[in-house]
């Protein structure tokens, strides 16, 4: 089973409407695209250590955050990257 594909949008007008909880248009962009995997090799250590300190920041700032932080973890010793 292959990790699904991200696509990346274009972010038209409303970013601060975003963050605000409110509206935004945006239209998809399909040039670009991600996806989360395991084993990061050397080029991908950089992703690896930046998802290293988003969870790192998750942890202490989103405490009502119901994630299953074992597993998580376990990804990331694993070499979770983007």
């Amino acid at each position: 089973m292959s990790s699904p594909i991200y696509s990346s949008k274009i972010l038209l007008f409303g970013e601060y409407s975003i963050i605000l909880n409110s509206f935004g248009f945006a239209i998809p962009y399909p040039l670009y695209n991600g996806r989360l995997k395991l084993n990061a090799s050397n080029k991908d250590k950089d992703s690896n250590k930046k998802i290293i300190e988003f969870i790192e920041y998750l942890k202490i700032n989103g405490k009502n955050l119901s994630l299953d932080w074992l597993k998580i973890d376990k990804d990331i010793t694993n070499g979770l990257f983007f």
